[in-house]
């Protein structure tokens, strides 16, 4: 299942044009790979809180 929603992910990635869009789907996807918030926050240059609400809305 997790597997399935990863490779959902990564097709809706390349499909979009838009970058707020693709940042929101590349946090998901690696939070469903096992990084942390405060890690993904790091690499995406945001705060834990905002990958936190991305989170919440997927």
């Amino acid at each position: 299942m997790k597997n399935e929603e990863i490779e959902r992910l990564h097709t809706a990635m390349k499909e979009t044009t838009d970058k707020r869009l693709y940042e929101r789907y590349l946090a998901v996807r690696l939070r469903l790979e096992g990084h942390s918030f405060a890690e993904i926050g790091d690499l995406l240059g945001r705060i834990r809180q905002t990958i936190s609400i991305y989170w919440q809305s997927y």
